[in-house]
C-alpha cells in the first residue's frame, strides 16, 4: 500500500518557492448590474464597491508591495503549510496499530459501542444537558472575560500575522454580553444506538422592526488591525465592530466504535498522536449540520496613508443587519457546505 512507501521516509520538506506577479488592476465584479450597485440597501454593490477603491489604492499606492505579498505568502504560509501535510503524512503511517508491517486486527466478531445504552453517556447526558448547566457556563464565561478583563491581557497587541512586507497587529480587543448561552446540547443519542447530536443556542433574542438596531444587549466584538510596513513604517488602521444575536447550531454525527479495537491501543501512543483515539471508529459520518443567525451588524473604519503621506479614510456599517444574518445562515446551511 501507498503508506508503506511513506514508511521509508524519515523526513521531507519543501524549502523555497517563488512566485512574481506584477498586479495592474484587480476588481470585484458584482452579480447585479453596475447601475443597480451601492444603491438603496443593496449590500453586495456597496461591500463590491469598498473592496474595489481599497484595492485600488493599495495597487496604486504600493505596486511593489502587492508583488512582494504575493511573494511572501507563497514563500511563508504556503510553503508552511505543505511541509506541515507532508510531516503529517510520513508520521501518521507509523502510529501503532495502523503500521503496514505490523498491523494487528482483532479476529473476534466486532463490539459496537451504544450511545444510547452506555451509563458513560446516560450519565453525562444528566449532568451536562439539563438547565443548570446554560448558568455553569454562562457564569464560567463572565469570570474568564473578568479575568482577563483585569489582568488586560488582551489590550494593546496581542497577535501578529507577517504577509509579505506588511505585519497586522491585533491589538485592544473589547467584549460585550458574551455570557447568553441559552441551549446546549453535547452527545444526545438520536434516531438509533449510533446516532448523537450536537446544538447550541446564542444570544437568542429579537429585533426590533427597525433592523439597524437590536433589541436585547446582543453579544458584541471590537478589535483593532494597525499595518506596519517594513520600510516606510505605519500604513494604516482598521477598526472592527462585530455585533451579532439569535446564534443556532446543530448537527449530528453517526459513530460506530468497535471496541475490541482498545486492547490494541496503548497510552503511549494515544498521548503522543491523539489521532490514534479514531482507530476504533469504523464509521464515521456527519448529518443535519445546520445554522442560522438573527442578525449581524458590521462596522469597519479603514484609514489608509498614501506614499506622500495623506490619509484616506473609509467607512461601512451594515445597512440591515437582518439581511446580512440571512446571507450568512445560508452560505453554513444544510446542503451549502
Amino acid at each position: 500500500p501507498l503508506n508503506c512507501i511513506f514508511e521509508t521516509l524519515s523526513s521531507a520538506s519543501v524549502t523555497d518557492m517563488k512566485a512574481r506577479v506584477s498586479l495592474n488592476a484587480v476588481e470585484v465584479v458584482p452579480v447585479i448590474s453596475v447601475a443597480e450597485a451601492c444603491v438603496g440597501v443593496n449590500l453586495e454593490g456597496c461591500i463590491d464597491r469598498l473592496i474595489n477603491n481599497v484595492l485600488k489604492l493599495i495597487l496604486l499606492e504600493y505596486p511593489v508591495t502587492a508583488t512582494e505579498t504575493l511573494d511572501g505568502l507563497v514563500r511563508g504560509p504556503a510553503i508552511d503549510v505543505l511541509n506541515k501535510v507532508l510531516k503529517d503524512l510520513i508520521t501518521s503511517t507509523k502510529k501503532y496499530p495502523l503500521h503496514c508491517v505490523n498491523v494487528e486486527i482483532p479476529k473476534r466478531r466486532s463490539r459496537p459501542f451504544y450511545f444510547d445504552s452506555s451509563k458513560a453517556i446516560i450519565m453525562f447526558d444528566k449532568v451536562v444537558n439539563q438547565p443548570g448547566t446554560l448558568t455553569a457556563v454562562n457564569n464560567f464565561i463572565d469570570c474568564i472575560g473578568s479575568f482577563v478583563e483585569s489582568k488586560n491581557m488582551l489590550s494593546g497587541k496581542f497577535f501578529n500575522y507577517t504577509l509579505g512586507d506588511i505585519i497586522f497587529y491585533f491589538r485592544d480587543l473589547t467584549h460585550e454580553n458574551l455570557s447568553q448561552v441559552s441551549e446546549l446540547g453535547l452527545l444526545k443519542p438520536d434516531i438509533d444506538s449510533f446516532h448523537v447530536k450536537n446544538s447550541l443556542g446564542y444570544g437568542m433574542c429579537y429585533t426590533h422592526n427597525d433592523t439597524s438596531k437590536f433589541s436585547c444587549n446582543a453579544p458584541s466584538v471590537s478589535f483593532s488591525i494597525d499595518l506596519e510596513h517594513s520600510k516606510r513604517g505605519h500604513i494604516g488602521t482598521i477598526t472592527v465592530n462585530l455585533k451579532s444575536n439569535n446564534i443556532q447550531i446543530e448537527g449530528g454525527a453517526e459513530v460506530q466504535f468497535d471496541l475490541h479495537w482498545l486492547p490494541f491501543l496503548t497510552i503511549s501512543d494515544m498521548l503522543a498522536r491523539p489521532q490514534c483515539l479514531s482507530t476504533p471508529a469504523t464509521d464515521l459520518s456527519l448529518y443535519g449540520f445546520n445554522s442560522s443567525m438573527g442578525a449581524l451588524e458590521l462596522e469597519l473604519d479603514v484609514e489608509l496613508i498614501s506614499q506622500g503621506g495623506t490619509t484616506k479614510s473609509y467607512t461601512y456599517k451594515t445597512d440591515d443587519p437582518l439581511k446580512l444574518a440571512s446571507i450568512i445562515s445560508i452560505l453554513l446551511s444544510e446542503g451549502a457546505l
